[in-house]
């Protein structure tokens, strides 16, 4: 009785599987294969690091060597492509949405160029940033583009769209932006603290994210 339900069973599969390439054929539609998730992607022996507590948004894709820091955000469509390279972000680091953090072998240094973020920075959504250095605090904003060898020091900010040329250096506490970015002025005390607060409001979000989809937040 069981063996011939196990072939009556069979066979309406396969019925079914010929109709449904039948009526797709009909209607000029192709099977759409389900493509492997990308939001951890290992490169031969460098695989990437990301702490628990650390938000990874479903669509974001984290690379070889890329170590990620807690209590941080990747926000949706960010890519952190360390293949070239290290990568490695300290804590409460928010990458926006679209964004891009690269690094490259080759470059004004034989050794190239690796990217490294301290703790608490922020950077907005659509910025580009290849093997450079973001000191603890900074904030990049959105669409801005930093080249390789330049460094962003410690709570300094660069405005909207800016491009930071390679070995550029802002120091702490100054504000920058243009195409090429240069020095506008210092930033005050009430404008650093607000900057904090915005990048603590991400963080938070990112937070409430982890709680809303939890099978999509990755410990890698």
């Amino acid at each position: 009785m069981m063996k011939g339900l196990y072939y009556i069973g069979r066979s309406l599969r396969e019925v079914g599987g010929t109709l449904d390439s039948f009526g797709m054929g009909l209607s000029r539609t192709s099977k759409e294969a389900i493509t492997k998730s990308t939001t951890s992607v290992p490169i031969a022996s460098r695989v990437p690091k990301v702490e628990k507590s650390t938000y990874v948004a479903p669509n974001a894709s984290i690379i070889g060597s890329s170590v990620i820091g807690p209590n941080s955000a990747i926000w949706y469509g960010a890519v952190i492509r360390g293949d070239e390279h290290t990568i490695k972000m300290g804590e409460k680091v928010s990458i926006g949405d679209r964004s891009c953090i690269s690094t490259i072998r080759e470059g004004m240094r034989q050794d190239g160029f690796p990217t490294n973020i301290g703790n608490g920075v922020n950077v907005g959504a659509g910025t580009v940033i290849c093997g450079a250095t973001l000191e603890d605090n900074c904030i990049v904003e959105d669409g801005c583009t930093i080249e390789p060898g330049a460094v962003i020091g410690s709570g300094a900010k660069v405005g909207l769209g800016s491009f930071v040329e390679s070995g550029t250096h802002v120091k702490s506490g100054q504000y920058w932006e243009g195409h090429p970015a240069h020095y506008v002025r210092d930033l005050t005390q009430e404008e650093i603290s607000k900057e904090h607060a915005l990048r603590d409001f991400f963080l938070a979000l990112a937070q409430k994210h982890t709680r809303t989809e939890p099978s999509t937040s990755h410990a890698l």
